[in-house]
């Protein structure tokens, strides 16, 4: 007990720090006209998917966030369209267990059947409830019982008392089972029933018993166990009681009833329906309205009850029948004529204040500036209507004109609008206004002074003062619409204006120059950022003033902010937001995936956790900057903000932390630790598939598999991120492996990728989503298609296809082959016949050419042998020469003797290493004789000592032949030279230059045809 004392006693000190404000609850309304099938609900449940469901006097609805379905048409559920369902239940498994007026039915998350035997036991038995045990058995309450189906052994039991236990279970109600497994039900015979340990017994607890009135049994009807452990019974008639059931005895810790004269008391007396929400506070559902107890169990709880109004976000109906808190903390509460309300818990996570009517005439809206003065009221420019003073702790506005120590600007500032505050390290109020020029007030004193009026017109330029910022030597600069002014102050503690030309680093551009942000960088150096032209450094040293041009950057600037590292922001007019890097000076732009919303940012800031926030014409941001990279979530006119669009500059830090934020529908304030995160990851569903847009049965998903046809291949898939917080914010990305190279973004006015003419073959549809936060839900759903081609392509076609053709092809070949053979039977006796007379001519060719070869030896041969008659003697050179010439002689034969092996083209050259000198020179001697006789001047040169690798005999038949043919075609008394030299280091050149007659220049192509004259 101790420790659950001291349980308690954390959850309540969370609960006041967490718990919203309960006095300003926005109901979201959803009825028959959004799709509900009766405005009268009875049971709500959320599924293993994330579905949210409903249990109406017409039948049971799937709601996704956007869409309701019926399953009107469902083989299966469609039984339960049309009757009252009572209630709903899912277990761990995602099975479904349902009871109306007309029975029991249940199915498994395919929609499938279950437990038909229970479903044929109660069929037309009007079941009040339904729960599957954590052992597995199922309990069911009736008018006419309890009953225990048990799902093994497909039996349904109706559990009776023994006859000495005065105990009746006619007419139970609800069911809970306790950490323990423990069941408890409600009944309208006795006050409340536990169903022993054998499962066939009950133990009556009796103790509600009025006073004086012995045996007096109240109607239990609502049950519900705590976090703490603590059972909560409604009654019907007599109000809700708090059992403490951890003991052996339980006995009522607390009783809320409704007293007339107390607006600290429950709705009704009457309980329908009781929950427990993520504060640990107690939502009693009654047929008088809904009933909020905050610290339920502490002496000083507090109930509130909300109550149906006129006006948008109230709710809509008195008569609470179920109450659930779903996975994102939102509450569905169902009614009895007014459909369903949706709560969202911290939903107005921002605190707008609207100006009061303080002027008849004028009633604007619009801050531009705030400042905290030093009695702790926020100052706000307002839109023509100067400044004006709000009190925090009173909650109470005031035109400064109302304030004493500020009525003495009416004078300077009339109803001129304040763009900027601050104080300056003398507490001297400084404001920038918008027409008026620079006023300075001095609150002890109440002494005021006008800048502008002091200095000529060109000293102090620019009446609208966008910016102001202190130097650490106390000096200001101001930035107007026209330039940027250094005020310093005086010995006589005046102020002097010193103008800063910026304008002359843009080549003196034209039009004016506003100044848009200044931001410290050092102790001497300030960053100054202008409307139209960008960046400018300015240093300042001892009144030495050096301006230059900070970086490239060409943005439209809208503010500047130096966070607590260094690292400067910026925020552009049409590129978003944008940071300097502060190693290289470099502006960088956060990565897209980082979803800063808005591409206008009017206002940076900084809560003490280093987050970076900033407004813009979307809403708001939140940056988390001390990840590896950086990541966001954004929030919106629905989350309680003043508007999706602010004004520039106009977000204030005060020394507690705390932001205010203006724009043209009031302010803002909030503390950003506050602002809880949505991390809730998002489960993302396919619920509904159209091929050929008529409806894919998405039972047979089962394996998670569309087959669809080469005539049916268009394919619609519907999607849902099952997100209700703002479900019209939520995002989806999607894709085709194998059709789409890149994810496809679609945001939630279109939930559904359509593809047409999908070719044969197997894909993966890829689908993810976001909450309204941003935040992905990376488990990517997977849903395979296969695609079967068409029958005459399959491949057995295919097939058929190359039989036929190949039997088509056979035939034509055939008769081809026919016609080929005559005429290659033709060409062969033409080919035999052709190469039969290029063979006889080769043949003859080649006796011819031997025939011509023998001329010259035996030429050699004659004319030694005519010497030898003439002279009757002979030298040794003739007989060398004749000697040589029957060498010659029989090397021919040879060749005649080797002819066989030219025509088996086995000829091979005999490459050795010779002395080409000797072998050329013998050649040279043979002809020496016939040249003689010929009287033809024979004049050889031939060097000596040259040598190769050649094949000798083929050599030597060339030079021959050479030498040959030259004294054949000189004429007697001609001239043949014939020489052997060597020519660089590898080369040897052998030239036969005669008096012949030549060969002419027509007959050169032909000069090596075979005995070619």
């Amino acid at each position: 007990m101790k420790f659950r004392n001291l349980l308690y006693l954390h959850l309540l000190i969370f609960n006041a720090i967490c718990a919203q404000g309960y006095n300003n609850l926005y109901f979201e309304h959803i009825d028959n006209t959004q799709g509900l099938l009766s405005d009268e609900v009875y049971s709500t449940v959320q599924d293993k998917n994330g579905f949210i469901w409903f249990g109406t006097s017409e039948g049971i609805v799937r709601y996704d966030g956007y869409e309701f379905e019926s399953f009107k048409n469902h083989d299966h559920l469609g039984k339960l369209y049309g009757i009252v369902i009572t209630c709903i239940h899912v277990d761990q498994d995602g099975n479904y267990y349902v009871t109306t007026n007309d029975g029991f039915y249940a199915f498994n998350k395919f929609f499938e059947p279950i437990l038909q035997f229970a479903e044929d036991y109660f069929k037309g038995t009007k079941l009040n409830y339904v729960i599957k045990a954590s052992d597995g058995t199922v309990y069911v309450t009736a008018q006419t019982g309890f009953f225990v189906v048990d799902p093994m052994q497909e039996n349904v039991s109706l559990l009776r008392p023994a006859k000495n236990e005065n105990v009746g279970v006619n007419n139970t109600k609800q069911i809970v089972e306790d950490s323990n497994g423990q069941i408890w039900i409600s009944s309208w015979t006795n006050n409340i029933l536990k169903l022993n340990s054998d499962k066939k017994s009950f133990t009556n607890y009796t103790l509600f018993q009025s006073k004086g009135k012995v045996g007096y049994e109240l109607a239990t009807n609502a049950l519900f166990i705590d976090s703490r452990g603590y059972l909560w019974v409604g009654s019907w008639d007599k109000g809700l009681f708090v059992l403490d059931i951890s003991g052996d005895s339980i006995h009522i810790i607390k009783t809320f009833v409704h007293e007339n004269a107390d607006p600290n008391s429950i709705a009704g007396d009457i309980i329908l329906a009781i929950h427990e929400d993520s504060y640990s506070n107690i939502w009693v559902g009654t047929p008088y309205g809904l009933s909020v107890i905050q610290y339920p169990l502490s002496k000083n709880h507090k109930i509130v009850n909300p109550t149906p109004e006129d006006k948008k976000g109230s709710i809509s109906s008195t008569i609470i029948n179920c109450i659930i808190n779903d996975d994102s903390n939102i509450l569905w509460l169902g009614t009895k004529g007014g459909g369903v309300e949706k709560l969202i818990l911290g939903r107005n996570k921002f605190e707008h204040l609207k100006i009061p009517n303080l002027f008849p005439q004028r009633r604007n809206q619009a801050v531009h500036s705030f400042v905290i003065d030093h009695k702790g009221r926020l100052l706000m420019g307002v839109l023509s209507m100067g400044f004006v003073v709000y009190d925090m702790d009173e909650k109470v506005f005031k035109h400064y004109k109302d304030i004493p120590e500020y009525k003495v600007l009416d004078e300077f500032i009339n109803l001129n609008t304040v763009m900027d505050f601050m104080w300056d390290r003398d507490s001297l109020l400084w404001i920038g206004t918008r027409y008026n020029g620079l006023v300075l007030l001095d609150v002890k004193t109440k002494k005021v002074e006008v800048i502008r009026n002091e200095f000529k017109w060109d000293e102090c330029r620019g009446r609208k003062v966008n910016v102001l910022n202190t130097l650490p030597n106390g000096s200001v600069l101001a930035g107007t619409e026209n330039g940027l002014n250094l005020l310093i102050k005086r010995k006589n503690n005046r102020w002097k204006s010193r103008y800063i030309d910026l304008k002359k680093e843009t080549g003196g551009s034209a039009g004016t120059f506003s100044i848009t942000g200044i931001v410290s960088i050092d102790n001497h150096s300030v960053l100054i950022a202008s409307e139209l032209y960008g960046l400018y450094k300015l240093t300042i040293d001892k009144g030495d003033i050096k301006v230059e041009r900070w970086s490239n950057c060409e943005d439209k600037i809208v503010c500047l902010f130096k966070d607590y590292s260094g690292r400067i922001w910026i925020g552009t007019k049409g590129n978003g937001l944008k940071y300097i890097d502060l190693n290289s000076d470099i502006i960088l732009r956060p990565n897209p995936e980082t979803n800063i919303i808005g591409d206008v940012i009017y206002g940076i800031n900084q809560d003490k956790y280093d987050n970076i926030w900033v407004t813009s014409n979307q809403g708001i941001s939140k940056i988390w900057v001390q990840q590896p990279e950086l990541s966001s979530e954004s929030y919106f006119h629905r989350d309680g903000l003043q508007g999706n669009l602010f004004l520039p500059r106009s977000f204030y830090k005060d020394d507690n932390g705390i932001f205010y934020v203006g724009g043209y529908n009031g302010f803002n304030i909030f503390e950003p630790h506050r602002i809880k995160s949505d991390f809730i990851k998002a489960p993302v569903v396919i619920t509904d598939v159209l091929v050929e847009g008529e409806p894919y049965d998405l039972a047979s998903l089962k394996d998670s598999i569309i087959y669809l046809d080469h005539l049916r291949n268009d394919v619609s898939i519907s999607f849902s991120a099952l997100s209700y917080t703002f479900p019209e914010a939520n995002q989806y990305a999607y894709m085709i492996e194998g059709l789409d190279k890149n994810w496809k973004f679609a945001n939630a006015k279109m939930r559904s990728a359509n593809y047409s003419n999908i070719p044969p073959g197997e894909y993966t549809f890829l689908l993810k989503g976001s909450n309204s936060q941003r935040v992905w839900n990376e488990d990517v759903v997977k849903l395979k298609i296969k695609v079967a081609i068409a029958p005459y392509k399959s491949w057995w076609a295919i097939g058929l296809y190359v039989i036929i053709i190949g039997m088509i092809a056979g035939l034509i070949f055939r008769q081809r082959l026919r016609i080929e053979r005559v005429k290659q039977n033709m060409e062969l006796e033409h080919v035999a016949r052709v190469k039969s007379e290029k063979l006889n001519n080769y043949k003859l060719s080649f006796f011819t050419n031997i025939s011509h070869e023998l001329l010259t030896p035996i030429s050699i041969l004659s004319t030694s042998l005519f010497s030898l008659k003439e002279t009757k003697e002979y030298d040794d050179n003739t007989v060398s020469v004749m000697e040589r010439s029957i060498a010659g002689l029989e090397r021919l034969i040879k060749q005649l003797l080797t002819f066989r092996k030219v025509e088996a083209n086995s000829m091979r050259v005999s490459m050795n290493q010779q002395n080409i000198s000797e072998i050329v020179s013998g050649c040279a001697n043979d002809f020496e004789l016939i040249a003689r006789k010929k009287k033809i001047n024979f004049s050889v040169d031939i060097e000596d000592g040259l040598a190769g690798t050649v094949d000798k005999e083929k050599c030597e038949l060339i030079i021959r032949n050479l030498l040959s043919n030259a004294i054949k075609y000189t004429s007697d008394n001609g001239d043949i030279w014939f020489s052997l030299e060597k020519l660089g280091a590898h080369n040897i050149v052998m030239k036969v230059k005669d008096t012949g007659c030549g060969i002419p220049e027509d007959a050169l192509p032909y000069l090596f045809d075979r005995f070619t004259e």
